[in-house]
């Protein structure tokens, strides 16, 4: 589930395949304007997520980020940064994002399916 441009990936054989949807219009003026957020404003404003249901395969991985990463780190890059273990991943994720220049807040979330989902 997303609202805005924050993204969901799921990591499968290799690629990263975005599974949200992104809530962005382009101005006649060539900007990119949020359709919906949350947050941001004192109005209260309705919102419709994008909500899929897949089913969670063991072994699977997803990638929840902001658009502070995607706009900062190639996706190519991204899917060779996802083989490696969760917490290096991440943490190379965010050192990358933040050097080719950090001009958005960068959240990220890596997310394993566990057999059995106890973990």
């Amino acid at each position: 589930m997303n609202v805005g441009d924050s993204k969901v990936f799921r990591f499968d054989a290799g690629y990263l395949n975005q599974r949200s949807d992104d809530h962005v219009v382009v101005t006649p003026e060539g900007r990119r304007s949020l359709s919906q957020s949350m947050g941001g404003t004192t109005d209260l404003r309705k919102v419709r997520p994008c909500v899929k249901l897949e089913r969670l395969k063991p072994g699977r991985r997803y990638l929840l980020c902001t658009d502070g990463l995607t706009d900062e780190v190639s996706l190519d890059r991204l899917e060779q940064l996802m083989t490696l273990p969760p917490p290096k991943a991440l943490e190379a994720m965010l050192q990358e994002a933040k050097s080719a220049g950090g001009h958005d807040n960068i959240s990220i979330i890596i997310a394993e399916v566990h057999p059995g989902g106890t973990e």
